[in-house]
């Protein structure tokens, strides 16, 4: 980009390059150029394109004033494929620039196999804040039906295309607000296991609510903040036996650390 003489961001002439967002998975590259309203010139997208590993290089135009989000809705594909494609052992899992996905790969599947093992056969399973749908995937063995929910169009977009490259007809996805699409589907059926993975502000409260009244009889919650884990788990408490607390660590010599905690509706222990 200095090469080429590409300027800084200017908010009064919305020109410039505002931001870049790269994500490598395994030894491919896929990059996004933030920018203001230009396009971006093709010996740039030449260069950028030539580097080892890179298949995948979007724009994005923002032109907000706000710092949040960081990515708009305007899109543009400049080189290579829309998706960067994830193989695990039988798995494909297709990614968007916008859709998230965990940085460590490999302790990502210890954790997707961890939560395996805690979900019991069941009718219903939904997974809230799915994001791509891995999970969904992934426990689709476990359940005659799964829904996942997510609030990223694009996010959802991977998810079902995702079910159609693994072949899984009974896993569906839905595009909007966790709390309100759970409170739909509990209305017209039970909801037998919720899998959580929250950001790390934790629950909102409406999402609490709709917990507390479709009453599922278990929870798995996957937590990147113990503080917000540990608010959320006493706000369920009345209602849920907390069973185990499983921590992984994502990113070693880091304060940081993904968390599995598995809940069981009291009512139903003893049966």
């Amino acid at each position: 980009l200095n090469e080429e003489q590409l300027n800084e961001y200017d908010p009064k002439r919305r020109q410039g390059i505002r931001g870049l967002a790269i994500r490598t998975l395994g030894k491919k590259h896929q990059a996004v150029l933030v920018s203001g309203e230009e396009t971006i010139p093709d010996k740039v997208i030449q260069k950028i394109m030539a580097l080892p590993g890179m298949v995948s290089l979007m724009q994005n135009r923002n032109t907000s004033t706000k710092t949040v989000p960081f990515f708009s809705q305007q899109w543009r594909l400049l080189a290579g494929s829309k998706s960067l494609v994830l193989e695990h052992a039988e798995w494909k899992l297709k990614l968007s620039p916008q859709a998230f996905f965990q940085l460590n790969t490999d302790q990502a599947f210890v954790l997707y196999q961890t939560v395996k093992q805690l979900i019991p056969a069941c009718d219903l399973l939904v997974e809230a804040y799915c994001g791509i749908g891995t999970m969904s995937l992934m426990l689709a063995q476990r359940a005659k039906e799964v829904i996942g929910i997510e609030i990223v169009p694009g996010a959802i977009h991977n998810a079902k295309e995702n079910a159609r490259l693994n072949h899984l007809d009974h896993v569906h996805f839905l595009v909007g607000d966790a709390a309100e699409k759970m409170k739909q589907i509990a209305k017209k059926r039970t909801i037998d296991v919720l899998l959580i993975d929250p950001p790390r502000s934790g629950m909102a409260p409406a999402m609490l609510e709709c917990i507390l009244k479709a009453k599922p009889k278990t929870i798995v919650y996957v937590s990147c903040n113990p503080a917000t884990l540990a608010k959320n788990l006493a706000e369920l408490s009345g209602l849920y036996q907390l069973e185990r607390v499983l921590p992984l660590d994502m990113f070693p010599n880091t304060p940081l650390v993904e968390t599995i905690a598995l809940l069981t509706l009291i009512h139903q222990k003893g049966r």
